[in-house]
């Protein structure tokens, strides 16, 4: 069935498609100002506030277009037929679960500590406030 806004229910904005298609568009955004210049390097090196020469500059511009490039075939490869990684390993929760169990009662456990008051158990002061 679909909700009100015409997509299929559990399948929103949160789905793998739409995560990937907001990626592919920041991605080509990116991309866009990026490749075109030393110039736009030199912006994003001052945002970091890295000073580059312009051997480094010219030679970074290079390497960020390769690595844009390599990201463009990347992006081509058709991974609809793939699932979701969520971790590299096929590891499973070795914890047990959390399940509440009968415990002692209030009253032993203020019997066995060495103080009490109050229904309290006194401890040592851990740590002191500037005024003691």
């Amino acid at each position: 069935y679909e909700s009100t806004g015409g997509e299929k229910v559990g399948q929103g904005k949160s789905h793998p498609y739409y995560k990937k298609q907001k990626y592919t568009r920041k991605l080509n955004e990116l991309k866009s100002r990026i490749k075109s210049s030393k110039k736009e390097l030199d912006k994003i090196a001052k945002l970091f506030k890295l000073s580059l020469s312009e051997s480094e500059l010219k030679t970074h511009t290079k390497d960020m277009n390769n690595i844009l490039d390599y990201m463009d075939l990347l992006n081509e490869i058709d991974t609809s037929d793939v699932e979701e990684l969520v971790n590299v390993h096929d590891t499973h929760s070795v914890l047990r679960e959390d399940v509440t169990e009968k415990s002692i009662p209030k009253e032993k456990v203020i019997e066995n500590s060495p103080k009490s008051k109050g229904g309290y158990i006194e401890i040592p002061l851990v740590v002191k406030k500037d005024s003691q």
